[in-house]
């Protein structure tokens, strides 16, 4: 019997040890994690106080462009005196910039550890200038313009650059800035950036019109007509771009070939021929 009790004994005094110990582990593990985030968090401290901007035009440089000046630039990015580069996001405020202002194609930024930062813009170039009839009609109150580069991608723009761009005229309401266009506006773009393809130079257009649902309408400088029959363009099988380069070719060798008065109409109702004989639509 009392080997039994002393057996019992031991046994629970074994198994406090263990527990003590088991403790006493656990406490020092704690104690070292413990000293371990503090000393993370000081030595963050530490680093994050050498991100700060003292001197914002000489910590940042900016390659802006010419429509997108170094201090919109700043302010887009929210750069000042004291800011601190470690606790700003800039995937996000690319991100955000880029959404809000399409006249920017690209944003590079590359940070200089710790406390300097690069910034570099390309700015989109305008080809053509979107309007609707209507604005056609009252575009010169306009102090900008809704334009498109040629990715399609609208966007304002000054209007004394780009005054002498080729009109894109859509029906309805044009794009709003930030969109891509699209559809048969899309085709009205291609046609003028096939002019230089095709031996036309692009100044020589002075509008193109998807207004009309039977055709493409192109008026060029001197109030000549280029009428294109959607139905050989409207092809979801075949891109309109081959279609529109041989068709602008063939306008190019006609008006170079033949004598014809100002104000022409011309007509391209199949892709091998251009006629001045209206067809029946």
């Amino acid at each position: 019997m009392h080997v039994a009790m002393r057996a019992t004994t031991d046994s629970a005094a074994a198994t406090h040890g263990r527990i003590v110990r088991l403790a006493v582990a656990l406490v020092v593990a704690g104690a070292a994690m413990w000293g371990a985030y503090v000393g993370a968090v000081r030595l963050h401290g530490i680093w994050t106080e050498q991100c700060v901007v003292r001197d914002v035009r000489s910590q940042v440089r900016i390659k802006a462009t010419p429509h997108v000046t170094e201090e919109h630039v700043r302010e887009l990015f929210r750069l000042t005196n004291g800011c601190n580069l470690a606790k700003m996001d800039f995937t996000e405020m690319r991100s955000r910039i880029l959404r809000k202002h399409p006249i920017i194609r690209d944003i590079v930024v590359t940070r200089h550890l710790p406390d300097g930062l690069e910034i570099s813009l390309a700015e989109r170039k305008p080809v053509v200038r979107i309007v609707s009839g209507d604005e056609r009609r009252k575009a010169r109150g306009y102090l900008a313009w809704n334009v498109a580069d040629a990715e399609g991608m609208v966007f304002e723009f000054p209007k004394k650059d780009t005054g002498n761009l080729p009109m894109v005229v859509v029906p309805g309401p044009p794009p709003s800035r930030g969109d891509r266009i699209g559809g048969r506006a899309m085709t009205a773009l291609r046609t003028v950036l096939l002019c230089e393809k095709a031996g036309i130079p692009m100044q020589e257009f002075a509008e193109v019109s998807t207004e009309n649902a039977t055709y493409l309408k192109v008026t060029t400088s001197d109030y000549g007509m280029l009428n294109i029959l959607w139905r050989i363009l409207d092809d979801p099988d075949d891109p309109a771009q081959p279609r529109l380069e041989k068709i602008l070719s063939n306008y190019r060798k006609v008006t170079r070939t033949q004598l014809t008065p100002p104000r022409s109409g011309f007509w391209a109702t199949d892709l091998k021929s251009i006629t001045m004989q209206e067809p029946r639509l």
